[in-house]
């Protein structure tokens, strides 16, 4: 493993590893699947879901007529 400030460096200049990229799409459908259930439960308004999930509210919205 790397020394923390050589990972620092490499992150400065846009060095992303294959595990950065698989990690970062995981947490994406992670929140996409937490609004749609969300939106199915229908307890909350689509603002309070947009910041819940920490969710652009457009997206939430394109994400609600899809569903409708």
């Amino acid at each position: 493993m790397d020394r923390p400030e050589i990972m620092a460096e490499r992150k400065r200049n846009g060095f992303v590893s294959v595990a950065d990229v698989i990690r970062a799409e995981g947490l994406a459908e992670a929140k996409h699947s937490a609004v749609i259930k969300s939106l199915k439960r229908g307890k909350l308004t689509v603002e309070e879901i947009a910041e819940d999930n920490d969710f652009p509210l457009d997206e939430v919205l394109k994400i609600q007529k899809e569903l409708s």
